[in-house]
């Protein structure tokens, strides 16, 4: 099985997972939800799922309200919490653990508050577009030999780093990774060509 073929067969649990938690649903009466990381850009490889909730009326009570309904969920294995609204994320976290064919899955979900969802959504669907067939197996195969030794190459920077700056190995990516701080919550995209010169 090709790298590509193995990322659309974890896409399609990913979202198969979205459903049996009608996590999309739970969320929708609170505000916009975003599927974004590697499910959004559609080049799975570890076994998660992040989402993006932007609201102006939710809050923790309404978070709790729904990973609660979700604990009552056998396949339910754990959840976690944290309050990030003082620190440079300004959202609140939940973390689920959730089971599916004898693997563990985690779902990241993050409730933002004024926040535009058309933000995260926009810039992933530039990254998305930037990409080659090429870029795309490159990204795929970084994150599969990352996998294997225990290295996560972490989403819009290892974007980033095929993009812009040539690199096509996870050798390669961790040398120019460095001593950044792969937390931080960048703005990057891609640039956008110049428009066809006219005759």
């Amino acid at each position: 099985m090709t790298r590509v073929a193995r990322a659309a067969e974890r896409l399609a649990i990913a979202h198969q997972i979205l459903d049996d938690l009608a996590l999309l649903d739970r969320w929708r009466p609170h505000g916009e939800v975003v599927v974004c990381g590697s499910v959004g850009m559609e080049l799975v490889v570890r076994p998660d799922i992040d989402l993006e909730i932007h609201s102006e009326t939710a809050g923790v009570a309404e978070g709790f309200a729904i990973v609660s309904a979700l604990a009552e969920l056998p396949s339910l294995q754990g959840m976690r919490y944290r309050d990030f609204r003082d620190g440079r994320e300004d959202g609140l976290y939940w973390k689920l653990e959730y089971v599916h064919a004898d693997e563990v899955w985690t779902v990241d979900m993050w409730l933002f508050r004024g926040r535009a969802a058309a933000e995260t959504r926009g810039r992933q669907e530039r990254i998305k577009r930037a990409l080659t067939e090429e870029h795309r197996d490159t990204i795929l195969a970084i994150k599969e030999a990352g996998l294997a030794v225990g290295i996560r190459a972490h989403g819009h920077w290892l974007y980033r780093a095929v993009l812009n700056e040539g690199v096509r190995t996870l050798d390669e990516y961790q040398t120019w990774i460095g001593d950044q701080d792969v937390w931080e919550r960048i703005t990057w995209e891609p640039a956008t060509p110049p428009p066809p010169s006219v005759p």
